[in-house]
């Protein structure tokens, strides 16, 4: 039920997106498959032309697209999209309805919340008007954040306890100064000395974005 690229949009934007669709099995594969098709769509147009399309312009479509399909009143999904420029470096970002907030590593060793906001890509368009907002970051090299699902945050550990998002920012912080791939080596270490693989109930997805 989670899913997420990473992909080039042109020499100074890198595209990105990660999400996490409502339900197990057969319907949540199909409601999966209809977010990646929607997403490539709109990705084939933006590169048909010299514009770069807007997170918040990508998500619009993707919701009005969901609304225009017979998909059942109860089922959702929810993601993140957002773009790179390496020239300015900075990320612009739109959220439907994100449930877990990304974390900024500083260079410095602080880590920073990124403010989420936004409705899940949902049956609701008949009833209640529905818009995205892009909002931006400014980065330095050096710095990483950390994208992820719920699924990473709500494992069961062998003493009956969540993982939490507090055990997470230790994690980050504990190990802060290694590469984006040694931070994601850390994250999956600390996850299996907490819980087992067998006991996982949920998809475990996560991204580390490095400024280089």
């Amino acid at each position: 039920g989670d899913f997420y690229n990473v992909f080039k949009i042109d020499e100074q934007n890198i595209g990105m997106y990660i999400g996490d669709v409502s339900g197990h099995g057969v319907p949540a594969a199909m409601l999966t498959l209809f977010a990646k098709q929607s997403i490539e769509n709109f990705k084939e147009e933006e590169n048909s032309s010299d514009k770069v399309y807007s997170p918040a312009d990508v998500l619009d479509s993707v919701f009005h697209s969901f609304n225009s399909m017979n998909f059942k009143d109860d089922i959702y999904f929810v993601m993140l999209y957002a773009i790179y420029n390496k020239k300015t470096r900075t990320l612009t970002y739109a959220s439907a309805g994100i449930n877990a907030i990304p974390l900024i590593i500083r260079q410095n060793g602080s880590i920073e919340e990124l403010p989420v906001k936004g409705l899940p890509i949902c049956k609701i368009s008949d009833i209640y008007p529905v818009s995205y907002e892009n909002s931006v970051v400014t980065l330095q090299r050096g710095d990483k954040i950390l994208f992820y699902t719920d699924g990473l945050i709500e494992v069961d550990g062998f003493a009956s306890e969540r993982y939490s998002n507090d055990r997470l920012i230790k994690v980050l912080k504990e190990n802060n100064s290694k590469s984006a791939s040694g931070l994601s080596e850390a994250i999956i270490k600390d996850i299996f000395s907490f819980t087992s693989p067998c006991s996982l109930v949920d998809d475990i997805t996560f991204i580390i974005m490095e400024v280089i």
